[in-house]
């Protein structure tokens, strides 16, 4: 399965997308073709601990994601060179959208991964008002207890099994609202 950030790996270069974290849309991209038992490249990924983005890249975890491996293939070599190019990757998939206060009160920035804001089962505590996420906004099990005052979600914003009561009179979605397993007491809506 293709896991953020993907890439492939040549003999001469390494390889993603600006569009997708898919290996089969990478290698279409570049117009190879995977028909060989000998491949002319590899899978790779490296992917952030917990799916949290905010993560120092060396905290990110490098894995081959193929069972035939040509014998051109070092993997030191492959795994210093993607990290080489996980900046740029990073500048296509990830956005910062603000500031949280988590468990520990340390505020941290909220990062997005092509649109999508994921916190689901993060220790956060409190988002900031003003929050535009482009995608979807995964709260379930947080600690979240309020929305924040003029939050923007332009797909789904899920609230399930968090401590969220109300849904704020200012709140836009654009998708639906997922609120598995709480009780609404008063809706401002």
């Amino acid at each position: 399965m293709c896991n953020p950030a993907s890439f492939v790996v040549t003999k001469d270069s390494v390889l993603f997308s600006k569009f997708s974290d898919s290996h089969e849309v990478i290698l279409e991209e570049n117009n190879l073709r995977d028909d060989s038992l000998n491949p002319a490249f590899v899978r790779v990924e490296i992917t952030p601990p917990r799916r949290d983005f905010s993560r120092p890249f060396s905290e990110w975890r490098y894995i081959t994601d193929q069972d035939l491996i040509p014998d051109w293939y070092s993997r030191g070599e492959a795994e210093a060179a993607c990290r080489a190019r996980l900046s740029a990757w990073a500048r296509h998939h990830l956005k910062v959208v603000g500031q949280g206060v988590f468990g520990d009160g340390v505020t941290k920035g909220l990062v997005a991964y092509n649109g999508d804001l994921d916190l689901r089962g993060a220790d956060i505590r409190i988002l900031p008002d003003g929050l535009t996420v482009e995608g979807h906004l995964i709260l379930t099990r947080t600690r979240i207890e309020k929305l924040p005052n003029n939050l923007t979600v332009g797909g789904e914003l899920s609230i399930s099994y968090t401590g969220i009561t109300e849904i704020p009179r200012d709140l836009t979605v654009r998708g639906g609202i997922c609120a598995f397993g709480i009780y609404m007491t008063n809706s401002g809506r």
